[in-house]
């Protein structure tokens, strides 16, 4: 950085006043622009951490990119399953991630969710509803 300082001070010595102020100018909008944009960085990285993000995520534009989201406070938890098949109990799916195949087949051949999940209040003896 000395060698490149050396040399624009010598650069800079060649300039006419007006030049030299018009330069200033520059200088101090650049300034400005730069502490603007991290100021601005600093709110959407914020914003997206709220989401649960981080803004590489967001600014990928919904490309998938390497990176780990914040698990949720749920994750790794077991639930009692949500959707239970009416006819083979071994079939069960808590309703999170992905649907199951045997749960897409249902639906294609006129199934209904709530059915396998009336089937599942019903395993854990719960018809209110709830839980």
């Amino acid at each position: 950085m000395e060698g490149l300082h050396g040399g624009m001070m010598q650069s800079l010595s060649r300039l006419s006043d007006v030049e030299l102020k018009s330069l200033s100018r520059s200088i101090e909008k650049e300034l400005a622009t730069r502490t603007d944009s991290r100021a601005l960085r600093k709110r959407f990285e914020a914003l997206a951490t709220a989401q649960g993000y981080r803004l590489e995520e967001v600014l990928a534009g919904g490309q998938v990119i390497a990176t780990t989201r914040r698990r949720s406070t749920l994750a790794g938890r077991k639930v009692p399953a949500k959707y239970v098949h009416p006819s083979n109990r071994k079939l069960s799916w808590t309703g999170r991630g992905m649907k199951p195949a045997w749960v897409k087949v249902w639906v294609e051949r006129g199934g209904s969710l709530d059915a396998l999940e009336t089937a599942a209040q019903k395993l854990h003896g719960n018809l209110d509803g709830e839980g």
